[in-house]
């Protein structure tokens, strides 16, 4: 059965109020916000403090938040500075860093304590620009990471606060070279540059270890990874070899004598690294089973892996030889194309509450992902033969702005106009419509006619009508705004109007939010219509479609 709402507007004609107001703005010549991370990659390990170091243009908030669980879990802030001189930052809730309208003419620095190595991201936000610190698996083994250089001494790619990372599509971060500063490899913190613009360059790696492209010193100028007499590439087993040239500094060695440093890295890695993780149900009852949906890359083809669903964030005794510590874990290998598995964990009475659990993969050479990832938590309750019920009650609200337009001193030269406007929301499944009832304009026994069909508005010719458009002749209303309501036929056309007492003049077929409506009110005279003074009383229905 519908249910029906009948607020009554009432629309008294009258002289109207007109105002303007001036809207003024300055100019002012302010600084564009911009951040800088100086070391986007580090490598600290258990117990140190792990330093990113910044620099900020302009003025605004800083916000630096941890990205993941593990970044919350395990690191403990020490001290945020600009300049070495140290500033005290609130603290919220995630362990986010908030510091209010920060400025900083040096380098500004964030420390933080780490108490488990592993993978660690933090976001930077000042103003609207956005920059990244990792903290990562170092990825270059011991004293594996010195190149050589002539005229330049030694480059260390994995110094303290700084450090180069290999990916398949090419190399990013900073390398130190002791006497000559800072060589950059890429220009953005991301690999696989272009090298065809000032804005996209950086050291390539074509997938299989053939290195290429550009790293820039900002003392030594560029660096050519790929020169014509020579280039750097990686072997099987992540060694480096090869020259580099230094415009203006001569050649870069990367597998010399002291073969005991020549650069090392991890990739191309063999290792499976975890990608998703997910449980459902969620909450789930005492008896009831959760099943967890593990995702993971595998770099080798046709590679074994199984998952396994751990109690703790290091998967402490959840792995290929021990299960004592897992909700569950994978029954069979799974083959790599296949990169996903699910298991189930029946839950039991000592389990109510919210349980945390994280994604571990290994392959069959017992090689597992370092960093096992979190999958936040399930919940287990008392659920057993419950039965939820929830009531959402119907409703259908609806207003008027005012409850007068002013038509004014009507002419046969020109059209007489004003408008109002009504706003209206329901939950109803079919939503709702709104009907017009009530006269044309009347004086005594006097009329001026309305308009029982959609037309344009025509001076000298007696017609009263409205619509719920933005038109332009007259210029007055505006289009419905909000929700999806929408003006009915007829009076949906703009320059077209139309009156006729119980016609329907919006309406919408479904749940919606507020939708604000204009009314645009016409009235035209001839020559010869009565004098007197015309008013006209009109109602609006709103009815929700239930």
């Amino acid at each position: 059965m519908s249910k029906k709402f009948l607020p009554i507007i009432i629309f008294f004609l009258s002289l109207g109020l007109y105002f303007t107001w001036t809207a003024k703005a300055d100019n002012f010549n302010v600084e564009k916000p911009k951040i800088t991370i100086l070391n986007v990659y580090s490598h600290p390990q258990t117990g140190d403090n792990w330093t990113v170091s910044f620099e900020t243009k302009g003025k605004a908030d800083l916000t630096i938040t941890p990205q993941d669980q593990a970044s919350i879990d395990d690191l403990n802030f020490v001290s945020l500075a600009c300049g070495g001189e140290e500033r005290t930052p609130q603290i919220l809730s995630g362990d986010v860093i908030f510091y209010p309208n920060w400025q900083c003419e040096g380098i500004g620095g964030v420390i933080h304590l780490v108490n488990i190595a592993g993978t660690h991201t933090l976001k930077f936000q000042f103003a609207d620009q956005i920059a990244y610190a990792y903290n990562t698996t170092p990825n270059f083994s011991g004293d594996y990471k010195w190149a050589w250089g002539e005229n330049i001494g030694w480059n260390n790619f994995q110094p303290t606060n700084g450090g180069v990372e290999v990916a398949s599509a090419g190399l990013t971060g900073y390398l130190w070279a002791e006497n000559v500063g800072w060589i950059k490899l890429d220009y953005d913190e991301t690999p696989g540059a272009e090298n065809t613009s000032a804005t996209n360059w950086g050291v390539t790696n074509d997938g299989t270890g053939n290195l290429g492209g550009y790293g820039w010193g900002e003392n030594i100028g560029w660096v050519n990874f790929h020169p014509t007499h020579s280039q750097v590439t990686i072997d099987s087993s992540g060694n480096f070899s090869g020259y580099a040239w230094a415009e203006n500094v001569g050649w870069i060695k990367f597998n010399h004598i002291q073969t005991d440093y020549t650069p090392k890295t991890t990739w191309p890695s063999t290792v499976p690294t975890a990608s998703t993780v997910s449980d459902s149900p969620d909450p789930v009852g005492v008896g009831g089973d959760v099943t967890f949906t593990g995702n993971w890359s595998e770099p080798v083809a046709g590679g074994s892996v199984k998952m396994y669903i751990c109690k703790d964030s290091s998967c402490t005794n959840c792995d290929s030889t021990t299960y004592t510590n897992c909700w569950c874990y994978s029954d069979d290998w799974v083959i790599e194309p296949t990169t996903t598995d699910t298991c189930s964990y029946t839950a039991q009475a000592a389990d109510v509450g919210a349980k945390s659990y994280w994604l571990g993969v290994c392959d069959d050479s017992n090689d597992c992902d370092a960093t096992p990832l979190s999958g936040g938590t399930f919940t287990v309750e008392y659920l057993q033969g419950c039965t939820r019920t929830f009531t959402v009650n119907p409703s259908l609200t609806f207003s008027i702005s005012d409850l007068t337009a002013a038509l004014g001193t009507l002419s046969s030269a020109a059209v007489s106009k004003d408008s109002t406007t009504f706003t209206v929301a329901t939950n109803a499944d079919s939503g709702y419509v709104v009907d017009v009832s009530g006269n044309t304009l009347t004086s005594g026994s006097d009329t001026i006619d309305a308009m029982t069909s959609a037309a344009a508005s025509s001076p000298g010719t007696e017609q009263f009508g409205i619509n719920l458009k933005d038109n332009s002749a007259p210029d007055v209303g505006a289009e419905p705004s909000g929700g999806s309501g929408a003006a009915a036929s007829g009076y949906d056309t703009a320059n077209n109007f139309k009156f006729i007492s119980g016609n329907t003049i919006a309406s919408c077929s479904g749940a919606s939010d507020t939708t604000t409506f204009t009314i645009s009110y016409i009235a035209n005279i001839s020559a010869v219509t009565e004098a007197g003074d015309y008013t006209t009383t009109l109602t609006l229905i709103a009815t929700g479609k239930y």
